[in-house]
């Protein structure tokens, strides 16, 4: 991993985790593009690694929540408020460099590409949370990519067809949350998180088509729908899981699934 990251080595422990890590507007997202036959050795390097950081209480240059998207690919999600936050501060526990260096050699054998960096940024408007909320390191769902058309029905048709949506989702007690970046440096895409605390409650929820269905009639969903996404030139899809294996302790405790009073 790292032999691609000196240059955002710079990043390594100025980031302070805050009592809520969605209070952050903005996210680092390293990307990581495993070959599938290595994913053991992937996880493996970073469980070895992360063990050294956690024994030596330093902080880890390349740390943050772990989200795994499909089979092989790997984000690194840390927060930040202000990009002054990304400039490189004095270390309290210097790394050992053998550690590091075998962790580096380890990690970077398994990688394909692409392999790059992205800023994504809190897109509030566009979330949805039900009753019990859950965080974006909470637990299992979809990872949503979507392409918004920069003309004709736009961003702006976007927002105001998911208003709609997401009224008829609470009215619902729609069990799902959704949380929302933009990927502000990288793809220019929007990327949504829906997730729930388990597989089981992710697997149970219905789609978000038989909600409206339900709650709408046939016709009305379908016409929500189609506004919705044709406000969107391209979609993709993924599952994705909160790696709490391969994330750091101080990130655990601040993206812990909210419980309700």
């Amino acid at each position: 991993m790292a032999g691609a990251l000196v240059r955002v080595a710079v990043f390594a422990a100025t980031l302070t985790i805050p009592p809520s890590v969605g209070a952050q507007p903005r996210r680092r997202v390293h990307v990581d593009n495993v070959d599938p036959p290595k994913v053991r050795q992937y996880e493996q390097a970073r469980r070895a690694w992360l063990s050294w950081i956690v024994e030596h209480k330093a902080v880890d240059p390349w740390g943050g929540l772990f989200l795994q998207v499909g089979k092989a690919t790997f984000l690194t999600v840390r927060p930040f408020t202000r990009y002054g936050e990304l400039d490189p501060t004095p270390v309290p526990v210097q790394i050992d460099r053998q550690v590091q260096a075998r962790y580096n050699e380890e990690s970077d054998a398994t990688l394909v590409p692409p392999h790059r960096n992205e800023i994504w940024l809190r897109q509030p408007e566009l979330d949805y949370q039900p009753a019990r909320p859950v965080n974006e390191g909470g637990g299992v769902g979809r990872i949503v990519f979507e392409q918004p058309r920069m003309t004709g029905p736009g961003p702006d048709e976007y927002l105001e067809a998911w208003k709609v949506v997401r009224t008829e989702l609470a009215g619902a007690n729609y069990p799902i949350a959704r949380i929302t970046f933009l990927s502000q440096f990288g793809t220019g895409r929007y990327v949504s998180l829906w997730i729930a605390p388990s597989a089981e409650a992710f697997a149970k929820a219905p789609p978000v088509e038989q909600v409206l269905a339900r709650r709408l009639g046939s016709p009305a969903a379908a016409a929500l729908l189609a506004r919705w996404r044709g406000a969107v030139l391209e979609r993709e899809e993924y599952q994705v899981v909160a790696r709490r294996d391969l994330t750091n302790p101080e990130f655990l405790d601040a993206t812990a699934t909210a419980k309700s009073p």
